[in-house]
Parts: structure tokens; sequence; C-alpha cells
């Protein structure tokens, strides 16, 4: 007879839903998200997401992963799930042109200057459905 002890068997219960999302593609992470939702919250979504930090690629290029659209939370890197495609594209767009962020947060023009507005504030009464869908149509282009 062996005495050596065999491992227990692994438990096969419910899969754990961070790893459900995992095996998500990025395509099907997105086209889970709602079309669009108010522009400040994806605003605000875009300027605390990490993408805006990392380094380009090879290519010169940052490109979105599962785990930017996603909610995840690691030891080093914790943000909510993307609000909506719309905001997952403009996120890409972005990270890539940094300075297209700042000129939006700033209204396009110098602090202080004339008729500028606080830094994350969007006059939302100016801006309709029309608006946004084509600025959209301009990212895609």
């Amino acid at each position: 007879m062996d005495d050596t002890a065999k491992p227990a068997p692994k438990k096969m219960g419910r899969p754990r839903k961070r790893d459900l999302l995992k095996s998500l593609t990025f395509d099907e992470a997105v086209n889970g998200l709602p079309e669009t939702v108010p522009l400040s919250v994806e605003i605000d979504w875009i300027r605390a997401h990490p993408a805006l930090r990392r380094k380009p690629n090879t290519n010169g290029f940052i490109e979105l992963i599962v785990d930017d659209v996603i909610e995840v939370s690691t030891g080093y890197c914790q943000h909510p799930v993307a609000p909506s495609k719309s905001a997952v594209n403009s996120l890409e767009f972005y990270a890539n042109n940094r300075n297209e962020l700042y000129k939006l947060l700033t209204g396009g023009s110098k602090k202080g200057g004339a008729g500028s507005s606080p830094v994350g504030v969007i006059e939302e009464e100016d801006i309709d459905v029309h608006d946004i869908q084509k600025y959209l149509d301009q990212l895609k282009e």
C-alpha cells in the first residue's frame, strides 16, 4: 500500500464572475454596453482611466484591452466598468490624442481667458444628441 497522499481534487463549483469576464473578447465586452450615457459621465470615466497614463506600444499607439472595459481591480489599478460604447471609443481616441482631451476639458481656451469654463465642467444644455453623434462620427474618421 502506498502511503503518499494524493492531492485533493479541485472543486467544481460555479465559475467566478471575474473568470467569466476575462473570457470575453474585447468586442463582446463593448457590445454588452449601452450606446451612450450623459456626456459628463463619459468624460468623468475617461479622465480617471489609467489608459491615459499608459505608454504607447511599439507602433506608437495605445490599444485598449478587455480589462479597460470591464470592472477590474488589481493591486495597482482599479476602475469601474465602462459606462457606454461611445465612452470606450472616446477613451481610445483621447488616450492617443491627450491634447484633444485637455482642449475639451478647458473649453479650447487658455485657463482664465474670456469665455473659459472651469476644467471638467461641460455645459450640457448646449449639446444635443445630433452634436454628439456628429462628434463621434468625426472620431471614427
